[in-house]
């Protein structure tokens, strides 16, 4: 795997290649595939029903006279055979999809060494470096290739998070704002970012004091280096919003759009989003607000990638 760049080597995407198929995932650590769960039996309310026999139905011919076969000498097995292969080929009909547990929730979108990897490759194809310093960073915010996050009543910001890492590619931009938006749609409530933007510098220092912290160099580095990466929160989620998220994600992810990997200590979904997601054409550009415009203590509330 090439070293990474320190600083953006290009601003146009390459051509799109194999390299965009997503990274592979697992069902959960150490779990190579998902058991498929069945849903629950259907209850069948009878197996065969006939009306009573009257004697007049037995004196017209119409019916047969009662059996007096003793009960011990019923098959009652045959019936309840027949109705048990019924029910078995419902349930194979109605096998949930390999991704949902058995709770009938999507399953977590857990991270791995493979997917971290494979953001880092994304990042050299689609030549973006690793942002230094502050410096570094301002002067990308000054050329329009780190753009404000879209901060609306549908998506807020941990007030933490320091003013000058408020910050995303644009096609990360559209990303938070098309989600927020479905979100907020769906359930009324806003999502949260918790971090977006890093340098070296501040990446350099969550090492030092977080033992969880992705690296500030190498193959692995911490995908927040280059500006394409973000956490939101799932602090204060529903399971069913949590839900939502998964499906929402799991859907783009397969696309080759986005990689993410779903964080617990830090309770964030940690999601990097590639060009593909919006190419230039389409990508909507917000205009540069200075620093004094956002408003934040230096507090750091991003998680560990």
């Amino acid at each position: 795997i090439p070293a990474p760049m320190l600083l953006d080597a290009s601003t146009t995407a390459p051509a799109p290649s194999q390299n965009y198929a997503p990274a592979p995932r697992l069902a959960s650590p150490g779990q190579k595939s998902p058991t498929p769960v069945p849903a629950p039996p259907i209850a069948y309310s009878y197996l065969h029903y006939a009306p009573p026999v009257t004697q007049s139905d037995i004196d017209s011919g119409a019916a047969a006279p009662p059996s007096t076969t003793a009960d011990s000498d019923i098959d009652y097995n045959e019936d309840l055979d027949s109705a048990e292969s019924i029910i078995n080929a419902d349930i194979a009909a109605t096998t949930l999809p390999p991704h949902y547990s058995t709770t009938g929730l999507p399953t977590p979108l857990y991270g791995s060494h493979e997917i971290l990897l494979h953001q880092n490759q994304m990042a050299d194809i689609e030549g973006l470096g690793r942002i230094r310093n502050d410096a570094d960073l301002e002067r990308l915010r000054r050329a329009g290739q780190l753009l404000p996050l879209p901060l609306s009543f549908h998506l807020t910001v941990d007030p933490r998070l320091p003013v000058n890492r408020r910050f995303c590619r644009p096609w990360t931009a559209r990303f938070l704002a098309d989600i927020s938006t479905s979100f907020y749609a769906r359930f009324g409530t806003p999502l949260q970012v918790n971090s977006a933007v890093r340098t070296i510098a501040v990446q350099q220092h969550l090492e030092r004091i977080n033992g969880n912290a992705a690296p500030s160099a190498g193959a692995t580095a911490s995908p927040h280096l280059t500006g394409a990466a973000v956490d939101i929160s799932k602090r204060n989620l529903s399971s069913a919003q949590i839900a939502w998220m998964r499906e929402h994600l799991r859907t783009i992810e397969a696309a080759g759009k986005i990689d993410v990997e779903e964080e617990f200590q830090q309770s964030v979904f940690h999601i990097s989003v590639y060009k593909t997601y919006a190419p230039p054409a389409t990508r909507k550009h917000s205009p540069a607000r200075s620093l004094s415009q956002l408003s934040g203590s230096a507090a750091s509330p991003g998680g560990d990638n």
